[in-house]
């Protein structure tokens, strides 16, 4: 059975370039807590928009496979509460497999945690 599109994560609003991961990592703020650390940078003009990086020492291609989708669906499910013009990057921690209630918790409280502080555009900055 196909996904109902309105509830699909489209590709525009995922990170996949390495420019675009080093710019939120270089210029954004970060907070951690149990689950994950998330970082947050400006980006120019675009939708909120999801990057996703897990370490192979995570676990198995399963497992990292299986946390990138419960962020995204996370990321998914508050996206329009997202301020537009941003980029977040999800690292998830190793330990324990979350369940998507408890990451969509954690992403929800550190995007919240995160929000009043985002730094300006950096349009300028190469």
């Amino acid at each position: 059975m196909a996904a109902s599109p309105r509830n699909t994560l489209p590709r525009s609003v995922r990170i996949r370039s390495r420019r675009d991961f080093d710019r939120a990592f270089r210029g954004g703020i970060r907070a951690s807590d149990r689950w994950m650390t998330l970082y947050v940078g400006r980006n120019e003009g675009l939708p909120a928009r999801l990057g996703i990086s897990v370490a192979r020492r995570f676990g198995t291609a399963v497992r990292r496979n299986r946390m990138k989708r419960l962020i995204r669906e996370a990321f998914r499910t508050m996206r329009h509460e997202l301020p537009p013009a941003t980029d977040w990057i999800a690292l998830p921690r190793r330990g324990e497999q979350a369940t998507v209630e408890q990451l969509k918790a954690s992403f929800r409280d550190l995007a919240r945690r995160l929000a009043g502080r985002i730094p300006p555009s950096q349009a300028a900055t190469p």
